[in-house]
């Protein structure tokens, strides 16, 4: 309890009571009332730490119950989690609206719950509320899901395709082949200069209008977004879009260019833009692994700040909470680190297919969209193999007690008595639409 007190002071919480009881709900319930806009408008600020915090806690405290350790430590944990996971469900709501990010976070909170109802916490049982009829997720999610699982198969695609062409002025005497090419040409020539650059186009309106409708005051926007202010609002919508707004635009930019204008005499002119837009996705990776890895630094800092100025019998629950940390860092090393070879191999692979080259000799384009196949096959592959390597955080996963399957009216958002409670009970699957989220948060 005492990493709990220390890390939410850090986020700025004050006035806490000594907490002389198990239950957490009137442990929360004293001071929840006393905070002021400005303190979540500094959680807003930090959301990407928060999160990450966050992540990390659910992987430590995933690998404790896997291990069945000590169930006095588990508890502690498991309150700091669900303490975490309502700060994030409450932001998400209220400022940053994302409804996939708030059933999420619901749904772990019932996981909490039933561990914490299971081993007589202090929770009592929640009124039970009738089921509300799900939705379809938004389609800003589906958009995203979708252009991430089809990138790598359509870049495969444009490369091979790449091959065959380069592949075709180096054996111009197998007639067969040529032919071959020449006819998958009719069919892919009309429509692969074009899927380069529309490909981009769904996922970069999307975040468009996302950053349009939170940072643009609206009926749309509630009273709490509303008090962040029109430049606090971009900032945030910045940080959390930046990477992908500067990858589409400027994918979809070039794209367009090299479909429209750099054809025909201008076609070694694309070329030579195309490895330009390579170096840029160089640097881009570069600066998202920096960014991440330095969130990731800064929260191991501070953890190891709170162990010094703790006693050494105490320290248990943080370096445990350090070791996850650690594998976290390890794992986000290897993932930004592939992403930043992978990006810069393609670089010096892409440089070899300049028509430069091939006036020298044309095998040397031919090794360099070979190479290039190679490296995107390669750097899928240890994608994969990397994945053993994530700490598992799916703690929703472990089997739920049936005699809790609610989030609890309490915690740290809930009301005193006299006050109508602000968090509502509704199951797991409840919440889906942002009507749902409406019905969740009170506000029917």
């Amino acid at each position: 309890m005492d990493l709990l007190i220390k890390r939410l002071k850090n986020l700025g919480l004050t006035d806490i009571p000594a907490c002389k009881s198990k239950n957490l709900d009137a442990y929360f319930c004293q001071w929840e009332e006393q905070q002021t806009p400005l303190f979540y408008r500094r959680l807003v600020d930090q959301n990407h730490v928060i999160s990450l915090e966050y992540s990390v806690l659910k992987s430590q405290l995933t690998s404790e119950l896997k291990s069945a350790v000590n169930k006095e430590s588990i508890a502690h944990q498991l309150m700091f989690v669900f303490i975490l996971a309502q700060l994030l469900e409450y932001i998400n709501y209220f400022y940053l609206k994302t409804p996939k990010e708030v059933r999420r976070f619901r749904q772990d909170q019932d996981c909490y719950l039933s561990w914490l109802k299971k081993w007589d916490y202090g929770w009592e049982e929640p009124e039970k509320k009738k089921k509300l009829k799900g939705g379809k997720l938004a389609v800003s999610s589906k958009i995203r899901e979708l252009t991430s699982t089809v990138n790598w198969p359509r870049l495969l695609l444009i490369r091979i395709k790449r091959v065959l062409d380069v592949l075709t002025t180096v054996i111009e005497s197998n007639k067969a082949f040529t032919r071959f090419v020449f006819i998958m040409d009719k069919f892919s020539n009309p429509v692969l200069p074009y899927l380069a650059w529309a490909f981009y186009v769904p996922r970069l309106m999307t975040n468009l209008f996302l950053c349009f409708k939170h940072v643009f005051p609206g009926f749309w926007m509630s009273e709490e977004e509303k008090s962040l202010g029109w430049a606090f609002r971009l900032k945030t919508q910045l940080k959390r879009r930046w990477f992908e707004l500067a990858n589409d635009s400027v994918w979809l930019t070039i794209g367009v260019i090299n479909c429209f204008i750099l054809v025909g005499a201008l076609a070694p002119v694309a070329a030579y833009l195309t490895v330009a837009l390579y170096t840029f996705d160089v640097l881009l990776a570069g600066i998202r692994a920096y960014i991440e890895m330095s969130r990731l630094k800064h929260l191991k800092s501070q953890y190891a700040e709170i162990i010094k100025a703790t006693a050494s019998e105490d320290q248990h629950e943080i370096k445990a909470y350090q070791a996850s940390l650690n594998a976290r860092i390890k794992y986000e090393r290897l993932r930004l680190g592939l992403s930043v070879a992978t990006t810069s191999s393609l670089l010096l692979t892409m440089c070899l297919t300049l028509p430069f080259f091939a006036a020298i000799n044309p095998v040397i384009p031919l090794i360099g969209v070979i190479l290039v196949v190679a490296v995107s096959i390669v750097s899928y592959a240890l994608g994969k193999y990397f994945e053993r390597y994530k700490p598992d955080d799916k703690i929703s996963a472990f089997k739920k007690s049936k005699e809790v399957g609610r989030v609890s009216q309490k915690g740290i958002f809930a009301r005193s008595p006299k006050h109508q409670p602000l968090l509502r009970s509704h199951s797991e699957n409840d919440l889906k639409t942002e009507k749902d989220i409406e019905v969740r948060w009170g506000m029917e």
